[in-house]
């Protein structure tokens, strides 16, 4: 089997597990879409990744390569997903409860995630990730935030402890994005350097 049949492989697979995640998700089977969907950083991290992964099925059918902007795109993607998986298995998530091996929780916060990482370490070829995609892939997650305290403000309501200021204070909130952000920063540049230094 050549390297192309498996990526393709790879990716179609890939493509199954996010549309079966993506449907189970947002319960379109039962035709009505729950707005609390789009609540969670979670959904819409695993949403773009839905969305990447068809984009690149339609290039892959029409036989077309992926361009340098595809690549920006996907590590933005990547990276945006990521936070999902560090947060959740670090802050949230607790591997010693049921829940947490749930299929569909299992889906969106550690498979999904993993097979984007593998993608992007696997697929993506040398130098195509540039340093100002380091600063791109800031742009989701805190657009996310100024989302999620806008509508706090209206509902009283925060979908996670460290965007939540009648739990922790201003302060706290502040304090968590700060070392959030920089710690995400920090790891882009270190994949971005990955992608610069390896040999393809």
């Amino acid at each position: 089997m050549t390297a192309r049949s498996k990526k393709n492989i790879f990716r179609i697979v890939f493509f199954i597990i996010a549309l079966y995640n993506f449907i189970e998700s947002t319960k379109i089977y039962r035709f009505r879409f729950d707005l609390d969907y789009i609540y969670y950083y979670t959904n819409l991290s695993n949403f773009a990744v839905f969305i990447w992964i068809s984009y690149i099925m339609v290039k892959m059918v029409k036989n077309q390569k992926e361009s340098k902007n595809d690549y920006s795109v996907k590590f933005s993607v990547m990276m945006g997903i990521m936070v999902t998986f560090i947060i959740y298995n670090t802050l949230l998530g607790n591997p010693f409860t049921r829940d947490y091996w749930h299929l569909s929780n299992v889906l969106k916060h550690t498979l999904i995630p993993l097979l984007m990482f593998y993608d992007y370490l696997k697929y993506t070829p040398h130098k195509k990730i540039r340093f100002s995609d380091t600063y791109k892939s800031l742009i989701f997650p805190l657009l996310y935030f100024v989302y999620a305290m806008i509508r706090g403000l209206f509902t009283n309501q925060y979908p996670y402890f460290f965007v939540d200021p009648t739990g922790i204070g201003y302060t706290g909130v502040i304090s968590y994005l700060i070392v959030l952000t920089m710690l995400m920063w920090g790891f882009s540049y270190l994949l971005y350097l990955l992608n610069k230094k390896r040999i393809s």
